[in-house]
């Protein structure tokens, strides 16, 4: 608080929002040599350096020196800019990074609720995007096109929470009419398809984006993402290393790369992206349970059980952890800690295909076929992996036997 009370454009902020974006801050250690950010690269942060050296390096500007105390990326905070500098740690560094999504919750003015009125949803969506495509003409032609980007993510998100995601595909793709250079609206507009389920037009979205401005880490994590969801882990594990080039300090990227290399059954590999994320943020549960189950493909059954207890003690209800310490019970060949595991996870989902398999074979190394060919069978009727179908299937062929 007394850090960020001494810097100007906090200091115009109530004590509350100060304490807000206290509690957004997130603290990173580097070892010296370490560059935080290129030159010319969109960060979108502003540093605060708690112990150590930075050397700023610009092409234009005299190099600087930043020593404990002092912050660094205020254009990149209030204004979006890309860094004016290379930024390289000279000795080891302990820095706190403030997002500019965080200062963009604190700065703006609280939004005002609308009355309700007694007119069907698609009535006032409709009227809405009217509305707003009035608007926007007015905006255009008096105060010209930088407006419209600044306003877009605000319109955006009003629209979604309306429950009409088409009509902030049509927002957008009205906006880009005017805007066509805009690598932001074509981000958003990923995101938009990305949720109506329509991943080819996505995926051509955030390319757009992409060959506009190669430096927007989202457009490349967002791609990765809409890619590993149509099984091309290849190419979205490329994304999601482009993007980390950029934002080299982002754990939900270092996830979506785990998952990607999890796909593609490099399990060391994904061990490593699952770990990179806990260092940056170590209390993501779903990393931490996605770590265990790599452990668990390599064969590490009593780390994987250690994990996914630890994960227990943090949230009880875990249902990954739950079938994760019924799965690893039944490898350790001890089927009656695995069964109230099992069935915890199958009251939970009962349509999880995994959770049924297993439920089955700690059945069966009870003695209990009859229960255990059930819940083959439904693995044969109900599942969509070939590898789980066939395990089931040999498995009903031995209970037969």
């Amino acid at each position: 608080m007394i850090i960020l009370a001494d810097i100007p454009f906090f200091a115009k902020l109530p004590p509350k929002k100060r304490q807000y974006l206290v509690s957004k801050l997130k603290r990173f250690v580097f070892p010296p040599g370490k560059r935080i950010i290129r030159e010319g690269r969109s960060g979108h942060f502003l540093g605060f350096l708690e112990k150590g050296q930075l050397i700023l390096e610009s092409s234009k500007n005299p190099t600087r020196r930043v020593t404990s105390g002092r912050h660094f990326g205020s254009e990149m905070l209030l204004e979006g800019k890309p860094s004016a500098y290379t930024i390289t740690a000279k000795t080891d560094i302990t820095v706190w990074v403030l997002h500019r999504s965080a200062w963009l919750a604190a700065s703006s003015p609280p939004q005002t609720k609308s009355t309700p009125t007694r007119q069907t949803r698609s009535s006032r969506a409709g009227i809405l995007f009217l509305v707003i495509s009035v608007f926007l003409s007015m905006v255009f032609l008096v105060l010209g096109p930088n407006l419209l980007e600044n306003a877009n993510q605000s319109i955006r998100v009003l629209l979604v929470d309306t429950g009409r995601p088409d009509l902030a595909e049509g927002y957008l793709r009205f906006v880009l009419d005017w805007q066509p250079g805009s690598a932001r609206l074509y981000q958003d507009l990923g995101d938009i398809l990305f949720r109506q389920g329509k991943n080819p037009e996505a995926i051509e979205a955030y390319q757009q984006a992409i060959t506009l401005d190669e430096y927007i880490p989202w457009a490349h994590n967002n791609l990765g993402v809409v890619l590993l969801s149509q099984d091309q882990a290849d190419l979205a594990a490329d994304q999601f290393q482009m993007a980390l080039n950029l934002d080299p300090a982002n754990a939900e990227t270092y996830h979506n790369l785990g998952n990607a290399y999890y796909q593609l059954e490099q399990w060391e590999s994904a061990a490593s992206a699952y770990q990179r994320a806990l260092e940056i943020d170590p209390d993501l549960l779903d990393v931490k349970a996605a770590w265990a189950a790599t452990m668990l493909k390599e064969d590490r059954l009593k780390e994987a059980r250690e994990e996914w207890e630890a994960i227990l003690l943090e949230d009880p209800g875990y249902l990954l952890a739950i079938q994760g310490l019924g799965v690893v019970s039944v490898l350790e060949e001890n089927p009656a800690q695995a069964l109230p595991y099992l069935e915890e996870a199958q009251a939970a989902d009962p349509e999880d295909p995994t959770t049924r398999l297993y439920l089955g074979l700690a059945l069966q190394m009870l003695e209990r076929p009859s229960e255990a060919a059930a819940e083959f069978e439904f693995v044969l009727e109900k599942g969509v992996d070939p590898a789980l179908q066939q395990l089931a299937i040999t498995y009903l062929q031995r209970l037969q036997e």
